[in-house]
């Protein structure tokens, strides 16, 4: 969970970045994840969690491997809205 946490963090870069954010980013990223399909899940989990290769993400799902790249692109662009969200919530 850390490593996947500390993969997501090189490219979650917060136009703010302060102590609170840093203490709330793990329960902000849990929550995002929950908000996606299974499907979508799997593909993050597959990539940031057990760092598993796009061919292998791609055979598992039956996508090439260019259709695997392009959704994860787009769910990292909506996991940092889902967490920037989060964080501003979490706020007090």
């Amino acid at each position: 969970y850390l490593r996947a946490l500390s993969r997501f963090a090189e490219w979650w870069q917060p136009t703010v970045i302060d102590t609170a954010t840093d203490d709330h980013l793990p329960a902000a990223l849990e929550a995002a994840l929950s908000k996606l399909t299974p499907d979508e899940q799997a593909l993050i989990e597959g990539r940031y969690f057990t760092q598993e290769s796009l061919e292998i993400i791609a055979a598992r799902h039956g996508l090439s491997t260019r259709a695997v790249e392009g959704r994860l692109a787009r769910l990292r662009t909506r996991l940092r809205e889902l967490i920037a969200a989060e964080l501003q919530s979490l706020r007090p």
